[in-house]
């Protein structure tokens, strides 16, 4: 989360719901690598799969906020 946290702060743009975490229940001591299996909800790539698409969009040009730094990052990578 701090990453996706600081990401955000420079100006990075992520998809709704793409911060995922294990939440499981509240204070019951069972952690993620804890699980025999990996629950469905977690396993849909789905989420994953429309990030890289928002992102590939924005460096496209395709979408994304107008302003000097957005504009310095499309220069940038042309």
């Amino acid at each position: 989360m701090d990453v996706f946290q600081a990401l955000n702060d420079v100006g990075s743009s992520f998809a709704p719901g793409d911060v995922t975490y294990w939440g499981g229940e509240v204070q019951q001591g069972t952690g993620y690598q804890d699980l025999d299996e990996t629950p469905e909800a977690v396993a849909d790539p789905s989420l994953a799969v429309n990030t890289v698409h928002i992102e590939a969009l924005q460096y496209s040009g395709h979408c994304g906020p107008e302003g000097p730094s957005r504009r310095r990052s499309v220069s940038a990578s042309a």
